[in-house]
């Protein structure tokens, strides 16, 4: 029986990113992240967050973003639209956060 290898599909494998999203206190009130999961169709972890909403100041939020690359970029596109700075993780163990 003959075999054949096929390249996994970026359109149906999922993949993770860590990111450091501040979020302008405009948008604070809007379901900014949650509009990830139904617009774009992310599932999102938020594994930090430093918000104290009277000091008007950007919510920081640490996330791992999960989904397919297709709807990672759109969803990363969506965030960039709204001016949200948007800083991704060198490496897993890493502390360090990349503009």
């Amino acid at each position: 029986m003959k075999q054949i290898l096929t390249r996994p599909d970026p359109n149906a494998t999922l993949h993770q990113v860590r990111l450091r999203v501040e979020i302008p206190q405009k948008y604070l009130h809007l379901p900014v992240l949650s509009h990830l999961t139904t617009a774009y169709q992310l599932t999102f972890n938020i594994i930090g967050a430093n918000f104290i909403p009277e000091q008007n100041q950007p919510g920081q939020f640490d996330l791992e973003l999960r989904g397919t690359i297709p709807k990672l970029q759109a969803g990363l596109s969506y965030l960039a639209s709204l001016k949200i700075s948007i800083r991704g993780k060198s490496h897993l163990n890493g502390e360090d956060w990349h503009y």
